[in-house]
């Protein structure tokens, strides 16, 4: 029987939380599984729609869950510019700064090693193993993978409401596009760092 609820209580990083029924007493586990794919990030207060199922110590669980007129995440503009603007600082560095063949490689290595490392991270949170430190993505990032973990946040919907997470992502991402812009200002001093 379908039932519609309000998300009450929901722990973001631990991807779980409790619905709230609209006409009926107590309330009902969640999980981020339970949740269809292609919607907004659960968070409290949203209304929605789920099936009443059971959990294996035959407790009340949430199943099949709908979140009410949501739509996918596709993020918004401010989250996309960051993304164009390194794509077009690469771009002037080959053409203007005459980069070394190996750093559009490189950024490109560490930030696949990077958007893996949120893969396997998302699904070792999704199944309850052994997460991947944070300390570790974050040094990928800041190597040169932040554009790798940009596009993962975005796809797998991955450490982008931790805010304590994005406050030390959004520095690294800040710190490198200021230090490609300084670069592109003073190419003297980059062709002598380089050559």
């Amino acid at each position: 029987m379908r039932r519609t609820g309000r998300i009450t209580h929901w722990k973001d990083d631990k991807g779980y939380g409790f619905i709230t029924p609209t006409h009926a007493n107590g309330r009902v586990f969640a999980h981020i599984h339970d949740f269809r794919r292609g919607q907004l990030r659960p968070s409290e207060q949203m209304l929605v729609n789920y099936t009443d199922g059971l959990d294996a110590q035959n407790r009340p669980r949430a199943i099949d869950i709908d979140i009410v007129g949501s739509r996918p995440d596709h993020g918004s503009a401010w989250g996309v510019l960051p993304g164009l603007v390194s794509v077009l600082l690469q771009i002037l560095g080959v053409l203007y700064l005459q980069l070394p063949g190996w750093l559009p490689v490189w950024i490109l290595a560490i930030s696949t090693l990077t958007f893996i490392g949120y893969w396997r991270d998302k699904d070792a949170a999704e199944r309850g193993r052994r997460r991947i430190p944070e300390s570790t993505l974050h040094t990928g990032e800041l190597l040169g993978g932040w554009p790798g973990a940009w596009v993962a946040q975005r796809l797998f919907r991955h450490k982008n409401r931790k805010r304590s997470y994005q406050v030390v992502f959004w520095f690294i991402v800040l710190l490198h596009l200021a230090g490609w812009g300084w670069l592109l200002g003073h190419p003297a001093i980059f062709n002598a760092f380089w050559n």
